[in-house]
């Protein structure tokens, strides 16, 4: 432990103190937690940060789509500039940008066809705008788990593992309480959990005793079943039209990387594997607003490098969609978004059961 994580526990102490009371308060019914009239399924962590909790919501909406139902995604909005319920998309286009919606919303809109996506602060209220409006089988809460405000059916907990620190997550220093670790709930909270997803899990979950021993370890804290997943490219999508791409046309092409997102390490990890030869990274802070100078900044390295194309991840993409000068950005050079899709290493039929009970 540090310093600074040490001078920082006595308000990890005050915020559990807080996340508790809170949590009681819905146990005992002082806070209400209101039914959106259809099943809901929530899809959240207990840490800040990137945890695989985007793709997962797209295989789920991609799933019920398939079994014939019709799905909305109801999502905070974190960092939009606007305020309230905003209608993402209706299902066959999309009606906002970026900036009423955020860029988790607008990633998701654009690779969901026929799924309605919606954000508001408060998820009851978007539910009931979105049922007045269309005619839905079943809501999708990204990022739900701490949203005790909406009852649901399923709660999935995505987990992100690495073989040196996922048997040891409850000591390590990142899983203290804001503002010492990550964590947003101590994982006694995991007791209202249906599903654990561990995810970037390929190294350890692969082998089945090591998912085992995982799965058992989580045990003292929740009876939820467990899956684990990682994630393969699925597409390369150009920015400047919206074409997506086999990646296989890339194998051994030069790239240079950037993102603004949290635990950048995953996206460069998988574009490395995807065959693409990486001649540069830049990485900016989580839900980063990409100003003019950036973009020089960008084309400078894309040209120093030798770089055939830039890369970052749909989740910057949807960020890249809105000023004129992303616009112009994305138009003068090649720029891609890596399109990543769910692979289950572990536990798939386990995961698509929950799902199926829910119409069961």
């Amino acid at each position: 432990m540090n310093a600074l994580t040490f001078l920082l526990l006595p308000l990890s102490w005050l915020f559990g103190i807080g996340v508790g009371l809170r949590n009681k308060c819905f146990d005992w019914g002082i806070f209400r937690s209101e039914s959106l009239g259809v099943p809901t399924i929530s899809v959240g962590n207990l840490t800040v940060g990137g945890t695989g909790k985007t793709p997962l919501v797209a295989h789920i909406a991609r799933y019920l789509q398939q079994k014939g139902k019709r799905v909305a995604i109801l999502s905070r909005g974190y960092k939009r500039e606007s305020t309230a319920f905003v209608l993402v998309s209706d299902g066959n286009n999309i009606v906002a940008d970026a900036t009423q919606s955020g860029d988790e919303p607008m990633e998701l809109a654009r690779q969901l066809p026929g799924v309605v996506v919606a954000v508001d602060e408060k998820r009851a209220r978007a539910g009931k705008e979105v049922l007045e409006r269309f005619s839905i089988d079943v809501f999708i809460l990204d990022d739900g788990f701490q949203h005790c405000a909406v009852k649901r059916d399923v709660d999935i907990v995505t987990i992100p593992v690495s073989l040196d620190k996922a048997p040891s997550f409850g000591r390590a220093p990142r899983s203290y309480l804001i503002p010492a670790g990550w964590r947003r709930e101590p994982l006694g909270s995991l007791k209202r959990a249906s599903h654990l997803v561990f995810t970037r899990g390929r190294d350890v979950c692969s082998n089945l005793e090591a998912f085992e021993g995982l799965r058992n370890w989580y045990c003292q804290y929740t009876v939820a079943d467990a899956s684990a997943v990682d994630f393969q490219v699925r597409a390369l999508v150009c920015l400047s039209d919206g074409i997506e791409e086999d990646p296989k046309k890339f194998v051994g092409k030069k790239g240079f990387l950037f993102c603004g997102i949290a635990g950048p390490e995953g996206f460069f990890r998988l574009a490395a594997h995807s065959g693409l030869k990486v001649v540069g990274k830049k990485s900016f802070t989580d839900h980063y607003r990409y100003r003019a100078r950036d973009f020089l900044s960008l084309k400078s390295q894309f040209s120093t490098t030798g770089a055939d194309l830039l890369l970052t991840t749909m989740k910057d993409a949807a960020r890249l969609s809105g000023c004129p000068e992303c616009k112009a950005f994305v138009r003068e050079l090649p720029v891609y978004g890596l399109a990543a899709d769910v692979a289950f290493v572990q536990g798939k039929k386990a995961f698509h059961e929950h799902l199926d009970r829910l119409f069961a």
